[in-house]
């Protein structure tokens, strides 16, 4: 059968727009290369036209540049129209690669929703209350009991302030007494000007003579020693 009948042709797959977009860009290309292409041609035949006098080849000359003119027109509106094309598809394919993307967002949410009725089924507002309460309440225990763990256990917890100034001030006055003790205890070891440490020999130092305050007519001085001793020599001093 297929001898006689032949194999179908295999089906072109369908245009897609970026095919198209493709082909329409690549029309551009050639219409922009036509185009500079005529631009230099009109630039040489200014220039000819500039340089020639009045006559049958200067205007030969024109009428190329004339026609030229039109085709570099012609291709413009051409390129002009190719662009516009290839934005309008440029716009549907956005539009399309949008709405996927939409669709796709879609059927996630969907699905994202299912999954979240799901838990929520398995979950009940008034338990998840509860446990917070609870939550809470171990908190503050929780904090009652590192404060009475933290309470400093070398002294009681209540203390009489009166009990505390009666403390004190028998402090204060032991203070006071001792340092009165030691006053007396100090004057006590010292004798007529000499510390005790040093009357344990009698005759290390002499008697210090007693001195009495001279009056007008030099009664009551007492007789002092002299205790000056001589100079060894009494030559006199050479004078120089």
């Amino acid at each position: 059968m297929n001898r006689i009948f032949g194999l179908g042709g295999k089906k072109a797959p369908p245009p897609t727009l970026n095919a198209a977009v493709a082909n329409v860009d690549a029309r551009t290309s050639t219409l922009d290369e036509k185009i500079k292409k005529l631009e230099g041609e009109i630039a040489q035949y200014k220039d000819q036209m500039r340089r020639l006098p009045e006559g049958p080849s200067k205007n030969r000359i024109k009428a190329k540049a004339v026609n030229a003119i039109k085709q570099r027109n012609m291709y413009e509106n051409a390129r002009d129209q190719h662009t516009q094309q290839s934005f309008n598809m440029d716009m549907v394919m956005s539009m399309q690669d949008s709405m996927k993307n939409a669709s796709v967002t879609v059927q996630a949410m969907k699905q994202s929703n299912a999954a979240m009725k799901k838990q929520y089924k398995e979950l009940d507002i008034d338990k998840v209350d509860d446990i917070m309460f609870e939550a809470a309440d171990l908190m503050d225990q929780g904090n009652e009991i590192q404060k009475i763990m933290s309470q400093n256990l070398s002294m009681p917890f209540e203390l009489d302030e009166s009990e505390l100034d009666a403390e004190l001030n028998e402090l204060e006055l032991g203070l006071d007494s001792g340092l009165s003790d030691g006053l007396g205890n100090e004057l006590d070891s010292v004798q007529g000007g000499i510390p005790s440490y040093l009357r344990g020999n009698s005759s290390v130092l002499p008697d210090i003579p007693e001195l009495l305050p001279e009056g007008p007519s030099g009664a009551g001085r007492q007789n002092v020693p002299n205790t000056t001793a001589e100079p060894l020599s009494k030559e006199p001093a050479l004078r120089l």
